[in-house]
């Protein structure tokens, strides 16, 4: 059975850019990614997503609808990734310790740069973010709490 993983897409309220973390691991050590990860005894990729983009970088989030927008297969570990849209509900960025290297708002061609350079952690990523459902306002969207 596959691992499931839970992450969530936020962008910028007020700009173009979208939440990126830098990673800290050893194995994945300077590649960037969205928060998110393996979720706890109890509960859902979604709940995972919400909690982890917390922890990992100090900010509140709340999802914007309640299915994920793209769900991602990794043969190397059977993970199945779920991606949902997110927005920030509060807090102040910081970084997890021991975890992360960076968060930081990246804008789209920054996301491609960092693409072609061969710095995030997945590359399907890329082209999730220049996606229409990505780059698109999230107007009709629905808040999910």
């Amino acid at each position: 059975m596959a691992r499931n993983v839970g992450r969530m897409l936020i962008r910028h309220p007020e700009h173009e850019t979208i939440l990126f973390v830098e990673e800290q691991k050893p194995s994945v050590r300077g590649q960037w990614t969205i928060p998110g990860g393996d979720p706890l005894p109890g509960e859902t990729p979604a709940d995972a997503a919400i909690r982890e983009t917390g922890e990992e970088t100090g900010y509140g989030a709340v999802l914007l609808g309640s299915e994920p927008v793209h769900t991602e297969h990794i043969p190397e570990g059977d993970i199945d990734i779920y991606i949902y849209l997110g927005q920030v509900s509060g807090g102040l960025c910081r970084v997890q310790p021991g975890e992360l290297l960076n968060a930081r708002w990246l804008s789209t061609g920054q996301v491609q740069a960092l693409n072609e350079r061969g710095m995030l952690r997945d590359s399907f990523i890329a082209n999730l973010v220049m996606s229409p459902a990505v780059v698109r306002p999230w107007a009709g969207q629905t808040l999910v709490q």
